[in-house]
């Protein structure tokens, strides 16, 4: 799918994405997924659509200053669509992250992938992504290029054998 830039392309791109059938589902700022990775039939485009929908959840209900009730800095379109070419980029090969907006303005996509072995990527309006994992006993933070985050999944999934677990 080719995303144009500007505010109102990344709704209308995810609203397409999404289909007429998930107005209702979408409504919802968190879908659960966690049955998904019990499903291994599930192709790429099916898992992007499900993780398309849930950002088009966050966008309806995050586009505004104080979106949490607090303080909130508001999802832009800019952050949008580097999680949309987050969602374009991702192996499957770990599961499907979860998705979730925080109080910062980025969008977090989050892997709990067996006990102590978690990865969080936190996409923001610019091409710089902070991630942290948890294997084991070990911690790893650091900060990746948007477009390396592929390698940075794959890379930690061979290297640590991260592979998903029901939760």
């Amino acid at each position: 799918m080719e995303i144009v830039t500007g505010k109102s392309s990344y709704l209308t791109a995810l609203m397409v994405a999404a289909g007429p059938a998930s107005s209702a589902v979408t409504t919802h700022l968190n879908i659960d997924t966690r049955h998904l990775e019990e499903d291994r039939s599930y192709t790429n485009q099916q898992n992007q659509f499900i993780l398309l929908a849930s950002l088009r959840g966050i966008l309806l209900d995050c586009s505004r200053s104080g979106w949490d009730g607090e303080k909130a800095v508001p999802i832009t379109g800019s952050v949008i669509g580097n999680a949309i070419k987050v969602i374009n980029t991702i192996p499957f090969t770990v599961g499907i992250p979860d998705i979730s907006p925080q109080p910062n303005g980025k969008i977090a996509f989050e892997w709990y992938l067996a006990p102590y072995h978690q990865l969080i990527i936190s996409v923001g309006p610019t091409s710089d992504v902070a991630y942290s994992a948890l294997l084991g006993s070990q911690r790893i933070m650091g900060w990746k290029q948007l477009s390396l985050i592929s390698d940075l999944i794959e890379e930690m999934r061979a290297k640590y054998g991260l592979i998903p677990t029901i939760r």
